[in-house]
């Protein structure tokens, strides 16, 4: 059996009010409904303005893995009582964060060319738009949308973090954990190994749309190549990212888990081991 079973829709929205429900019981979790019922009509196209996910990799799937990680990464950390300490607020700006990382791939409705892979170098800082725009209605004051951009901007591996507004140690923290959680959810994903492809699809398109640029040149040329270069991605770019930049709050999964293991760890590493054995069979 896999490490980290498959989500769904439904098992994620009832971890995140699970969790909540344990840390803070006086603490409703009708927001986090809220906010998982909002994400999941604006990937469906249910929203006015905005054309359903049309993304091969980056779809809601990934979303909720990704959410899933990070619930179970707060989780962990709250059941160490270690700082920073967290309130039921900090948990639901954190959500928020997640679920809109990667809705800047979502295109709005009178944009008809291509897809939505077109806005990969510049989905993060759309993502954090759409936050913007939907966020207040659901409660949420100016500065809290703020702080929201600014933990979403962590999920962008490139992004200068000492540039952001953010200095709190919650804060730091939450960009940690909402960045750490959008690395976990894909490598460590069951059906990562076979949906390189469709990943692959998404940086072609991508770089197509580069291609003008002076000196440009494509990071994978194909499936392939990026099935490849996947395990050197993992031991010396995500890795790394994970214990450094993002603080090695992956630790705290450890308390999450009745054994006591990082089962994402575990996980990432039988996904590379599945990717070796269908280049060898496919390549």
């Amino acid at each position: 059996m896999h490490p980290i079973p498959p989500n769904s829709p439904a098992t994620t929205v009832a971890l995140l009010a699970d969790t909540l429900h344990r840390h803070f019981p006086d603490h409703s979790a009708r927001l986090i409904e809220e906010l998982f019922d909002t994400v999941a009509k604006l990937f469906a196209g249910k929203l006015p303005g905005y054309r359903a996910c049309d993304m091969a990799y980056h779809d809601f799937n990934h979303t909720c893995d990704a959410t899933v990680a990070l619930g179970r990464l707060l989780d962990g950390h709250l059941n160490s009582r270690l700082a920073p300490l967290l309130n039921a607020r900090d948990y639901e700006v954190a959500v928020a964060a997640i679920l809109w990382h990667d809705t800047g791939y979502l295109r709005e409705f009178n944009d008809d060319g291509g897809t939505g892979a077109r806005y990969t170098r510049h989905h993060v800082e759309r993502g954090a738009s759409l936050a913007a725009r939907f966020l207040p209605p659901l409660g949420f004051t100016a500065n809290e949308v703020i702080l929201v951009q600014n933990i979403i901007r962590w999920t962008e591996p490139s992004c200068e973090i000492d540039a952001l507004a953010q200095r709190a140690p919650t804060e730091i923290f939450l960009g940690q954990a909402v960045g750490s959680a959008d690395l976990l959810g894909q490598l460590a994903a069951p059906d990562y190994p076979h949906r390189l492809p469709d990943l692959f699809q998404e940086f072609a398109e991508s770089a197509s749309c580069e291609a003008t640029t002076a000196n440009y040149s494509p990071p994978h040329h194909s499936a392939a190549d990026l099935m490849r270069k996947t395990r050197s991605f993992w031991e010396q770019i995500a890795r790394p990212l994970l214990q450094d930049k993002f603080g090695n709050v992956t630790c705290q999964l450890v308390n999450h888990f009745p054994d006591g293991t990082n089962h994402y760890f575990a996980a990432i590493e039988e996904n590379l081991t599945s990717i070796d054995n269908l280049l060898s069979r496919q390549f």
